[in-house]
């Protein structure tokens, strides 16, 4: 399972280089598959407009759908590559990173959040991400 932000378009038909760039990772780093969840259901191609959003987060998109979803799926891994666009919405990482204890990052941005994959280098490696290691930034 790996964790994202949105302004992403990408859905269950069409992938976007961050998805194609997640499924690399995923495959480098043996996982059979990828389960990609934004921290909100809200999307559009301006985080601006997630932030103005009146329910980012939407149905179906509560930690406990996020635990039954890895139910479902079996999932084995579970990184958080959201960044910095989660601004004022910082909480929501924490809370998953409080539900999912194993949660893994490619490293942290200077603020604390985990970085974001899609220009990352397929070589950086993936390390555990503590829910208290995030800053809680604000926009």
């Amino acid at each position: 399972m790996n964790w994202g932000c949105n302004p992403s378009t990408a859905d269950e038909k069409e992938n976007d280089p961050t998805v194609r760039k997640d499924l690399g990772f995923a495959k480098r780093n043996g996982c059979g598959g990828l389960l990609k969840l934004n921290v909100g259901a809200f999307y559009a191609t301006d985080p601006k407009d997630w932030y103005k959003a009146a329910d980012p987060f939407g149905l179906e998109n509560s930690i406990e759908d996020f635990a039954r979803y890895r139910e479902m799926l079996n999932a084995k891994v579970f990184v958080s590559a959201w960044g910095k666009c989660i601004g004022r919405f910082a909480y929501r990482g924490e809370l998953i990173a409080r539900a999912f204890p194993q949660l893994m990052c490619f490293g942290r941005t200077a603020d604390g959040t985990p970085r974001h994959t899609s220009r990352l280098p397929y070589s950086t490696p993936m390390e555990l991400y503590k829910s208290n290691d995030l800053k809680g930034t604000q926009r």
